[in-house]
């Protein structure tokens, strides 16, 4: 007789079992409603058959309505339900796939005889007679070759094919009614009986496993839910959807059309729709240059070569259009605006100090979309889109993304748009061997997204290997008012390409005078968006670094500026090492001063004249910078004389932030207490002098 298996549930209670217990008897032995509301379980980790034995000990949890895990076996068992309503109706009707996505499921068909609406009808019509037979989902194993032999006598190639190329020696398939049985690694809900709101909408065409040039088959989608209520709820959401279809409003409006003459995926813009779009890339042009960006174009068409360092020929070929053959090389449409805008950065020599460097464009793209994939503006071979990109230092990646996420919530919010999400795209591990990069690259990439995301506040749902071949990415789509996302920024960290970059590049110039390359090449801030939004996604001075660098001012400024210490620091370091104290206050001073005024510090040459440019600053700022500036003699006098002014000068600029909700009455209290404060501690700026002073007075007593 066999032993008695524990099955442990998710409190950490554990219960005895006959062998052979199922998922659906654990619930029952809790409770019948569990039981009754149960739509799957998982068991060890899995999702499992409610129905299917446990024979082992094991870690079990019943799925009900709750999870969200639980409506998509749901939609998936609604799937099985309608190709076996298909088959009963249209005997030798060939099956392709059944899978759930979001907010329905679709089945593929093989058929020479369309399906009409009529024939959808009568479709939902018997999958309801099925469903109120009570018909058992069964699960069985069937060993590989004699499933294929069976499945090849049936003339269903489609599975045969799948079987060949996923099926393990032996494999689950599922039984529904007498005519239908399919490859599916499912789980499924028990019967029928569970299937309780669905609605079939659609037919359209599609090819097997989505190649053109493979067979064409008939998609049928449709939605299902737990309640009738839920699904009268998607379908009215439905018909306001197709209230405002933008391909409609666009005729209607005489904004924009599709020429079938010139091709389909091409977007003509009428009067009206030309004049929305420059109003639109006007702003776009405006939030460039005033954050910032230097603009540029660059041609629609270049050489084959480029695009073969790029990587996009190694990558991207097959959303190219093919080559053209002009006076003696070949040349290619861009798909990207990005080896263009490295092409002009890399015309002259750089200096580590003019990074980062932005360039945007509003750029027009050619990409060859699948016809069965175009779908208005959303979908289209050629389209304007608000580009960007930043050569930057690595120690200011995080800054520069975060300087996006922000910029990209801003413009969302100026549309009108406060609902959003974010995904952060990473890639396999290099287990696949399709992405470009080391694993510390991608390690660098990914680690800088995360710590971004989280300085902007924003949660973002990781994408496990959905990054772009050449780094990772973070998107942020809005949602409208049918709560539908819609991805529109694109945050993307781009590390592959410095071959273009050594191409033929000017070296950087380093402060020793030493040429050496930028080895983490540059961060691409690039939005796949369409014409119709143009929408940005790119900062030059988010409030999150304006608060961080006048928090460093402030702290350190007020602190290398302390009338106790700065006197003791003559004793402690001497003339040469407290002037430089000095001169540190002084770089903390400016710093304060262009954060204020939320301009990015230039490179020292150009910083006097920007200086005394910024509008906001302390009366007489100009003199008194000078005095600040000028090193005197080595006498006591004159360096206790330039601290004062330089403390005075320091505290009538930090007094401007009084009426700055950020800081307040007490901008130097604020700043500390941001930047120290630990949990478990009660830190001050008192104790922090007092401790300062103390090993000042240990220095110079040695």
């Amino acid at each position: 007789m066999s032993s008695p298996i524990q099955v442990t549930l998710p409190d950490g209670s554990q219960h005895t079992f006959p062998p052979g217990t199922t998922p659906l008897d654990v619930a029952r032995s809790i409770s019948r409603r569990l039981a009754d509301d149960a739509i799957v379980a998982r068991v060890n980790g899995e999702l499992w058959d409610l129905t299917r034995p446990i024979e082992a000990d094991a870690r079990v949890e019943i799925l009900t309505p709750k999870d969200p895990e639980a409506l998509e076996v749901y939609r998936h068992s609604t799937a099985h339900l309608l190709a076996a309503a298909v088959l009963e109706l249209f005997p030798g009707t060939k099956l392709g796939i059944g899978p759930p996505i979001k907010d329905g499921f679709y089945y593929d068909f093989e058929r020479s005889e369309p399906f009409t609406p009529e024939d959808l009808e009568r479709i939902e019509k018997k999958m309801w007679e099925l469903r109120d037979r009570d018909l058992p989902f069964e699960r069985r194993l069937t060993p590989k070759e004699e499933g294929l032999a069976k499945y090849r006598a049936m003339g269903e190639q489609m599975k045969c094919e799948l079987i060949d190329e996923r099926a393990d020696a032996v494999f689950s398939e599922y039984t529904l009614g007498p005519h239908f049985i399919d490859f599916c690694r499912g789980p499924h809900v028990p019967s029928t009986k569970k299937l309780k709101a669905f609605k079939l909408l659609s037919v359209a065409g599609a090819y097997w496993k989505g190649d053109e040039h493979r067979q064409q088959l008939q998609r049928i989608y449709g939605t299902a839910w737990f309640s009738e209520k839920d699904l009268q709820d998607y379908l009215h959401k439905l018909e306001e959807a197709k209230k405002r279809d933008h391909r409609t409003l666009g005729r209607q409006l005489d904004l924009i059309s599709i020429q079938e003459l010139a091709g389909p995926g091409l977007i003509f813009f009428h009067p009206k729709g030309a004049l929305v779009r420059k109003l639109l890339e006007d702003w776009m042009r405006e939030q460039y240059l005033k954050r910032g960006y230097d603009l540029v174009n660059t041609p629609h068409v270049m050489r084959e070569q480029l695009w073969q360092i790029s990587g996009h020929l190694s990558h991207y070929a097959e959303n190219m259009y093919a080559a053209m053959e002009l006076d003696d090389a070949r040349y290619r449409l861009k798909p990207m605006n990005c080896p263009g805008h490295i092409l002009i950065y890399r015309d002259r020599q750089r200096s580590y100090r003019d990074l980062p460097v932005r360039l945007g464009e509003l750029g027009t793209v050619y990409r060859y979309e699948r016809s069965g994939t175009l779908h208005g503006l959303f979908r289209v071979r050629g389209f304007t889109q608000d580009d960007a990109h930043i050569f930057c230092r690595p120690d200011q990646i995080e800054d520069e993304i975060v300087n996006c996420l922000e910029f990209a919530v801003d413009v969302l919010k100026t549309y009108g748009f406060h609902r959003y999400q974010a995904e952060i795209s990473t890639w396999d591990g290099g287990s696949s061997g399709k992405y470009d990069g080391t694993p510390d690259q991608w390690q660098l990439a990914e680690s800088a997204l995360h710590r971004a995301v989280e300085r902007v506040g924003l949660e973002a749902k990781v994408m496990e290997d959905e990054a772009a071949f050449y780094g990772p990415k973070i998107d942020v789509k809005l949602v409208d008012a049918l709560d539908r996302p819609w991805q529109l920024s694109t945050v993307q960290f781009d590390f592959t390409r410095v071959d273009l970059l050594k191409w033929s590049s000017p070296d950087y110039v380093w402060p020793d005078g030493v040429k050496a390359e930028l080895s983490v090449g540059w961060l691409a801030f690039d939005r796949d968006g369409r014409s119709s939004a143009l929408i940005a996604d790119r900062v030059c001075y988010s409030d999150t670094i304006r608060r961080r660098r006048l928090d460093e001012a402030i702290v350190w400024g007020d602190l290398h500026l302390c009338s106790d210490l700065v006197e003791l620091r003559w004793d402690a370091l001497g003339p040469l090492g407290s002037h430089e104290i000095l001169g540190a206050a002084w770089e903390q001073t400016k710093q304060a001063a262009f954060a204020i005024n939320r301009h990015w510090m230039p490179w020292p040459g150009k910083q006097s004249h920007a200086l005394t440019a910024l509008p906001l600053l302390p009366q007489g700022f100009a003199g008194r910078a000078l005095d600040c500036m000028t090193v005197p003699a080595g006498d006591f006098e004159s360096y206790i004389t330039r601290a004062g002014n330089m403390r005075e000068l320091f505290h009538d600029l930090i007094a401007l932030l009084h009426d700055d909700p950020d800081y307040g009455e007490d901008p130097i209290g604020t700043a500390f207490r941001r930047m120290f404060r630990e949990p478990g501690r009660s830190w001050s700026m008192e104790e922090w002098r007092r401790g300062h002073e103390a090993r000042l007075r240990g220095n110079a007593s040695q």
